[in-house]
């Protein structure tokens, strides 16, 4: 493709259309890698300037259904299922998640803060140490988790560290979402310490790798699993 042609993200924000992008989710959804390029071909064929990601998604999705994938079809929509759950389950998964990761999960603990009792999703413990979890679900599956959602955990965070009546050392917090976080989110995270859980970004103690996101522990754990554990609560 030599022509540029401007994507435009479920931001509003624009992009080239990035062939090598485009040419990874083929693969990821299941297509070998010597009919990955005639999908490519046919998606960039439907191209037009100020086309959507959504409607892109769809063009690769309609592809995938006439190519028969559907097991694997099935698992490159998780990103929508994510979306589809309640918050409450969204929880529970992600605490089941990091069960299977061979940390202890508690669901919806309250910790005493020095202003105020907080509400927390998971509480993860791992060899003597326990992580305060923030689980963040978005409906948009695109729309990314911002500085707001981290500096509303900081100072939850903050709060319950300076507690003398709270009993249980916390050593780190974690906010999970299954979206991809902003540039700006991100670099507060950094700046403070606050560990990250998201769609190809990871920067928790589940991995050390940060290109190692939600979608690819799901993969690890197997995918027919993950779907067993999603149908369960959609």
């Amino acid at each position: 493709m030599t022509k540029k042609v401007w994507v435009r993200k479920f931001d509003g924000q624009k992009e080239p259309f990035d062939e090598q992008k485009a040419l990874n989710s083929i693969l990821r959804a299941g297509v070998n890698k010597k009919n990955a390029p005639l999908v490519l071909a046919k998606i960039e064929s439907r191209l037009y300037p100020g086309i959507s990601t959504k409607e892109i998604y769809g063009f690769l999705h309609q592809e995938l259904k006439q190519s028969g994938l559907k097991p694997e079809s099935k698992f490159f929509r998780l990103r929508e299922a994510l979306g589809k759950m309640g918050p409450l389950d969204f929880e529970k998964l992600v605490a089941q998640i990091l069960s299977l990761e061979r940390f202890n999960s508690e669901w919806n603990v309250f910790l005493q803060g020095r202003c105020t009792e907080h509400q927390i999703d998971v509480l993860a413990s791992n060899k003597g140490q326990s992580y305060l979890v923030e689980v963040k679900r978005r409906r948009n599956p695109h729309r990314d988790t911002g500085l707001g959602e981290i500096i509303e955990l900081w100072g939850r965070f903050k709060d319950i560290g300076e507690s003398s009546k709270n009993e249980r050392a916390i050593k780190e917090a974690w906010l999970v979402t299954n979206t991809k976080f902003s540039s700006h989110a991100k670099k507060f995270a950094r700046c403070r310490g606050i560990r990250l859980l998201g769609w190809r970004y990871n920067t928790t103690r589940l991995s050390e790798s940060k290109t190692e996101g939600l979608e690819k522990i799901l993969e690890r754990i197997g995918k027919q699993k993950v779907l067993n554990l999603i149908n369960s609560f959609i």
